[in-house]
């Protein structure tokens, strides 16, 4: 089962964020901390 990699680095509003993504969960990683949402549930984490 192959898992690709994909990342997307963008600045809104002055906020710097890089965004990865792959078939099973999502990261958001922002220069304030770091943002991680899976599809395998509401798991949520942020720290700041």
């Amino acid at each position: 089962m192959d898992i690709s990699n994909e990342v997307i680095s963008f600045d809104s509003a002055g906020w710097n964020f890089t965004f990865y993504e792959t078939e099973y969960h999502k990261v958001y990683v922002s220069t304030n901390g770091w943002m991680s949402f899976t599809n395998l549930g509401l798991d949520f984490f942020f720290i700041e």
